[in-house]
């Protein structure tokens, strides 16, 4: 076969490319598609000569494109949206489905015979007017009979991003300065709070356009513009949060190393019940500031989570609520100066901070210094201040302990269900968990 044949080859290339019409499409417009295989101006604007090949590669090319139009065509005449090319068994085949004038989705499939004899099939899906997603796939059949898929789409569909337990019902706020937290739903309500930027609060509930949220002492609505939550707050813990480690239930006690390894010495030792700021950690330790001392403990022991800052309430303070302000920064204050002296020694009737004291000495050198005289003995000082309740504890009280109906210990409540005390020769001034032996009574000295 000769160049100047190039008309016959891209006439039937041309042909094939009609192989869709429209709904209005019949047996005639087949008879059309063949027809133009002489038409030079339908062929020009199709396909392209290459003048790079050789007339063998030319005869070859030829010689495809016509075994692939030797197929008998078939058209629905009543919808036209289907239109099928049924080869010759020698032939490649080809079978399409049109795009009726809906604009729906059609496939396209196309399945060759290579020379070595491999069935090869393409399937595609076409991208209509609409412009959405489409997916492409291939399965391939090589010379040794292994069937081969390989499926590819543009945009995948996305796994949620998993979030930590902390988080799930977690808000933070985003505002450049701060957000109301109102009464209601509503712009038009009364704010009872400001939620600063980086604050954040647990989310209670949902409403349209607004978040139910609880933070700090307040419980309120604000714009759920205006926060992050999920992932999106996740992201934003290292920026607004403050990193704390607790001790995992059944650990009682964690020692705190000079080095990151159990070989090195041991800086000191953290009680259960009590949050301790991470400044830093790797995957197997986490690094503690402690009594001034900076020392690491062991990851598998702990839990980690972040702190943020709570709403700020709008309500005025009354003459009450200053005095209560008062009595619980004199109690942060009292129980401030009490730990200073954690891990000095326990001495039986001894009342020295420094060099050894008992418990009832050490309570009564702690008050003493903030202006508050209390008697020698424990079983004494049970009787000073006011009775409080065991659910109504607040920093500063003190907590007794019995032993045989007599009260033979004392300790002072710092918060979080822990106390400050000199346990015993054996631990010295320590916190610990209040309930490590039950509890008999408590006293309230602090005004």
């Amino acid at each position: 076969m000769r160049r100047d044949s190039w008309y016959v080859r891209l006439g039937v290339l041309s042909a094939a490319g009609l192989l869709a019409f429209g709904p209005s499409d019949n047996i005639a417009g087949a008879v059309t598609a063949n027809t133009a295989i002489s038409q030079k101006n339908v062929i020009d604007q199709n396909v392209f000569y290459d003048s790079t090949k050789t007339t063998d590669e030319e005869d070859m090319d030829i010689q495809s494109a016509i075994t692939a139009s030797i197929a008998a065509i078939s058209v629905d005449t009543t919808t036209g949206s289907a239109l099928t090319a049924t080869p010759s068994p020698t032939a490649d085949n080809t079978q399409a489905s049109a795009v009726p004038a809906d604009g729906t989705q059609q496939n396209v499939q196309a399945s060759t015979a290579s020379a070595d004899g491999t069935q090869q099939n393409v399937q595609a899906s076409t991208a209509p007017a609409d412009g959405t997603q489409q997916g492409v796939q291939a399965s391939v059949a090589p010379a040794d009979g292994i069937q081969q898929n390989v499926q590819a789409s543009a945009a995948p569909d996305q796994k949620p991003q998993k979030v930590s337990k902390q988080f799930q019902k977690l808000a933070i706020s985003i505002a450049k300065d701060f957000v109301y937290v109102r009464k209601s739903a509503s712009t038009g309500c009364k704010a009872i709070g400001k939620l600063h930027r980086g604050s954040a609060g647990t989310i209670l509930g949902k409403k349209g356009a607004w978040v139910k949220i609880s933070s700090g002492s307040l419980k309120g609505y604000v714009k759920k513009e205006y926060l992050a939550t999920g992932a999106d707050a996740e992201k934003l813990a290292e920026k607004y949060g403050t990193k704390y480690a607790v001790l995992k239930k059944g650990t009682s006690v964690l020692n705190v190393r000079e080095e990151k390894n159990t070989s090195s010495d041991i800086v000191t030792q953290l009680p259960e019940g009590k949050r301790y700021t991470v400044k830093s950690e790797n995957a197997d330790w986490c690094k503690v500031k402690v009594k001034g001392k900076s020392g690491y403990i062991a990851k598998e022991y702990v839990h980690t989570k972040y702190s943020f800052k709570e709403a700020k309430s709008l309500k005025k303070k009354t003459k009450e609520t200053v005095r209560s302000y008062a009595s619980e920064n004199k109690a942060e204050s009292l129980i401030s100066y009490a730990k200073q002296f954690i891990g000095n020694k326990y001495v039986w009737g001894g009342t020295s901070l420094t060099n050894g004291t008992d418990c009832s000495g050490f309570t009564l050198r702690v008050f003493q210094k903030f202006g508050y005289s209390l008697p020698r003995t424990s079983a004494e000082q049970a009787g000073c201040g006011s009775s409080v309740k065991l659910s109504e504890l607040k920093p500063g009280d003190l907590v007794f302990y019995k032993r045989g109906g007599r009260v033979h210990h004392v300790a002072i409540y710092i918060g979080g269900g822990q106390i400050v005390h000199a346990a015993g020769a054996k631990w010295g001034i320590i916190t610990s968990n209040m309930n490590y032996s039950r509890v008999s009574h408590a006293r309230r000295i602090l005004k």
